[in-house]
């Protein structure tokens, strides 16, 4: 068993039961696996929703296919898109309302999956720099508004590895996306599972989503595919991260407000965590 907890496991804003319990379980688990969510859970804010609007607000200039198609009003979208550039804070209002319609009607899922267009027509090593410029322009940004790195996490992460596990991270964002931002915790870039976009001949991304897509149920669905095993630690933040977090042997929620998720982790033997900021 390691001894260099305090030096690199503080308790800072975790509650003392989860810290208790982490600072025993790690090291008497050496070796087994832990799996983390990304966005409002390794970070503050959603970096997959920062690379979205960034995206939007450029006029999706690596855009291939026909705008329009994927709106409830083709030739209204078709106006927002032919004046994208003159008025880009009007356009992306445009397409996340349009997000926002799809959430309230048909569900985060299918939401989520809608967005996969706004990420596409890319070749790999450009959009990989491309995020990397957004992630990089958050730490420029005031605390309160970046989406950055929880210490706690930071810490967590490095005790964790202190002890041998093995880490992945399981997101509904685009994998390439996270990939460039896991460097800051000391996570392989291969540990993330992600949405994964679908390249065509000429190595350009599609909209299409190579399955099983890392939103609730996928998230077990990837694990049993790629990792195969089952977690011994999980951790996450909203109802998309349930079906992992029930998955795993012993789990975390970071509460961020819903109370129907809340009970429904309590009554599975979940850790509460109240959020960092």
């Amino acid at each position: 068993m390691k001894n260099s907890l305090i030096e690199t496991f503080n308790q800072n804003a975790w509650t003392k039961e989860n810290f208790d319990f982490l600072q025993d379980f790690i090291p008497a688990n050496e070796g087994s696996l832990a799996c983390f969510d990304f966005d409002n859970t390794l970070i503050k804010n959603d970096l997959g929703e920062r690379v979205m609007l960034s995206l939007l607000d450029d006029g999706l200039e690596h855009f291939q296919g026909l705008f329009s198609s994927y709106f409830k009003e083709p030739k209204v979208a078709d106006s927002f898109y032919k004046d994208r550039f003159k008025n880009p804070k009007a356009f992306t209002s445009f397409v996340f309302s349009e997000y926002e319609r799809i959430r309230i009607e048909e569900g985060l899922e299918r939401a989520y999956r809608w967005t996969s267009f706004i990420f596409s027509g890319w070749k790999e090593e450009d959009f990989r720099l491309y995020v990397k410029k957004v992630w990089d322009e958050q730490k420029e940004l005031p605390k309160s508004e970046a989406a950055l790195p929880f210490l706690e996490m930071k810490e967590l992460i490095a005790f964790l590895l202190e002890n041998s596990w093995d880490i992945y991270v399981l997101t509904a964002s685009p994998e390439q996306a996270i990939q460039e931002a896991v460097y800051d915790f000391g996570i392989s870039p291969q540990k993330v599972i992600g949405m994964r976009l679908v390249s065509n001949l000429e190595g350009d991304s599609t909209p299409g989503i190579s399955e099983p897509y890392t939103y609730g149920k996928g998230k077990v669905e990837a694990i049993k595919k790629f990792i195969k095993k089952v977690p011994c630690l999980a951790f996450g933040d909203s109802i998309n991260d349930f079906p992992m977090l029930t998955y795993a042997r012993k789990a975390v929620l970071f509460d961020r407000g819903d109370e129907n998720l809340k009970t429904e982790c309590k009554k599975a033997g979940i850790y509460i965590q109240k959020p960092f900021y």
